[in-house]
């Protein structure tokens, strides 16, 4: 299972971080987990 922090998959997907947070905020991307600092994780798995 890989695992990329936003700023790593939006290099990947050359999607701007502010645009995947965008994503987020409308229900079209959710991370797999959120640390306890707040980061952001996304895996491979739907």
């Amino acid at each position: 299972m890989a695992q990329w922090y936003v700023k790593k998959l939006s290099r990947l997907t050359q999607v701007s971080v502010k645009t995947l947070y965008h994503y987020e905020s409308i229900g079209l991307l959710k991370p797999s987990m959120r640390l306890d600092n707040g980061y952001r994780v996304y895996t491979d798995l739907i």
